[in-house]
């Protein structure tokens, strides 16, 4: 006997909800967390309560993940202005050639603990997992065509249940490895 799906993850109930069914392949994919905790996907911004905006993530942008940023708003500040390439004095002068920034010798001297190391594996391992997981949501989400899709429904109350302990481990092996290094740096 067949389960119905969306018996199965109510919280998949709320993220196809939370899904325009006019959404275009090109909409960005809005990651936010409501009052209870829960945490929900949509592809319109204006459905986030405006409480919630300011901590509205964007994890896909179109097909592609996009990087981990908050949701567009007029308090973002621009970008600092490029100063490698500075202007000649005159035209006459060329101009210098750009500075290639270079680590600080400390860090690129420092040994890589084997803790560290480990540390950093696993949290690359989980950024790639995570980023396939927000790409299939997206893509899912994105699709006009996905009420004919039904087969997949499966396959996204699985990414549904399992992306938010995906996240909560990244941000746990996260702060671990801020304590690593704050740690290794402050050794004799």
């Amino acid at each position: 006997m067949a389960t119905n799906v969306w018996l199965r993850a109510p919280g998949l109930a709320a993220l196809a909800l939370a899904a325009s069914a006019a959404a275009g392949p090109r909409d960005p994919l809005y990651q936010w967390t409501d009052a209870a905790g829960a945490v929900r996907y949509t592809t319109e911004i204006e459905r986030i309560p405006l409480g919630q905006r300011g901590a509205a993530v964007v994890v896909a942008d179109g097909h592609g993940v996009a990087p981990r940023a908050t949701a567009p708003s007029a308090a973002q500040p621009a970008p600092p202005p490029d100063t490698t390439s500075p202007a000649p004095a005159s035209p006459d002068e060329p101009a210098p050639a750009p500075v290639e920034a270079q680590p600080p010798p400390a860090a690129a001297a420092a040994p890589v603990d084997d803790a560290v190391a480990a540390l950093d594996a696993r949290i690359a391992e989980l950024e790639r997992s995570i980023a396939a997981d927000e790409a299939a949501l997206a893509d899912y989400i994105s699709d006009p065509e996905r009420v004919k899709r039904q087969h997949d429904s499966g396959d996204v109350a699985a990414i549904a249940d399992r992306l938010p302990h995906l996240q909560d481990e990244l941000r746990a092996l996260r702060k671990q490895r801020e304590a690593a290094a704050g740690a290794t740096l402050n050794a004799p």
